[in-house]
């Protein structure tokens, strides 16, 4: 279960709704809690009176820690404060701690480019092998409405083995965009309506079948969850039926340092880190 989570702060405040969310998590699986801030070792932006004293990362460090203290409320956190580059710092603190669950805040809609393109959030996703949550929400309960995007692969299963182990009292939708290009091209040489409807009828068959069959691998009862197969352009059918559904969460196969660093611009996670308002699970397989 979800027995270990380390909550990384920059201390802003977007980091405190992420340490909100850590700390409802850990309360709610009474989890061991660590938070860790990193001063990088440049030590950019220090006031004149901080960078003028004999130890400036004593004060910094001791600062950090009351922070970090802060932005867990009601659950007294393990704080840490590292020094070095940023990324590379808590990459290592969730390898070495065995974190379950990474927690990081994110700016909200109108910074969100700013902060997924070249940023500390942007390299976290990018490299961590921990499962990374992405937090734009305030609240205090527990996930109710969770929605997954799946693409059947191996990092999609573990995904969902994540969502269905840790909020398996959630409400539940998986959703498959059955891409449509075919049909266009179908249509393109000429070949008659019917033809196409029936090619259609048959791919989104065999779309449901197989979103049945990967429910099913997952451990979980096709009947408990509730499974949509939708059909256009994935990147934006996608976003549509996620913004409609409203979820709290949203879930998604991180494929990892290879393939994701290789799609992450203009692929569809991108879209959906770019213009969703709701809070984002990544879990690498």
């Amino acid at each position: 279960m979800l027995n270990k989570i380390l909550f990384a702060s920059d201390l802003s405040e977007r980091a405190e709704r992420a340490g909100q969310r850590a700390a409802q998590l850990a309360e709610q699986f009474d989890a061991e809690l660590g938070a860790v801030h990193v001063i990088e070792s440049s030590f950019p932006g220090l006031s004149p009176a901080v960078s003028s004293s004999p130890d400036p990362v004593s004060i910094l460090s001791a600062v950090a820690e009351q922070r970090l203290q802060e932005s867990t409320p009601g659950y007294r956190a393990t704080p840490r404060v590292l020094i070095g580059d940023t990324v590379g710092e808590l990459v290592r603190a969730a390898d070495e701690d065995k974190a379950d669950l990474l927690v990081v805040g994110a700016h909200g809609k109108q910074q969100v480019k700013e902060w997924l393109l070249g940023t500390t959030a942007e390299q976290l996703v990018r490299h961590a092998e921990t499962p990374t949550l992405v937090v734009r929400r305030d609240s205090e309960e527990p996930y109710q409405k969770i929605v997954m995007a799946t693409d059947f692969s191996d990092c999609a299963l573990a995904a969902l083995h994540k969502a269905a182990d840790w909020f398996a009292e959630a409400e539940m939708h998986i959703i498959h965009v059955l891409e449509t290009e075919a049909l266009d091209r179908m249509r393109a040489a000429g070949v008659s309506e019917d033809r196409v409807h029936q090619h259609y009828v048959k791919l989104h068959k065999e779309a449901q079948e197989r979103l049945n069959s990967f429910v099913t691998e997952a451990g979980l009862a096709p009947e408990a969850v509730k499974l949509e197969v939708h059909a256009g352009h994935p990147k934006t059918v996608t976003v549509n039926a996620i913004e409609t559904l409203d979820p709290d969460l949203v879930v998604l196969g991180n494929h990892g340092r290879g393939q994701w660093g290789n799609v992450l611009l203009g692929s569809l996670a991108t879209r959906l880190l770019h213009e969703l308002q709701t809070d984002i699970l990544m879990v690498r397989d």
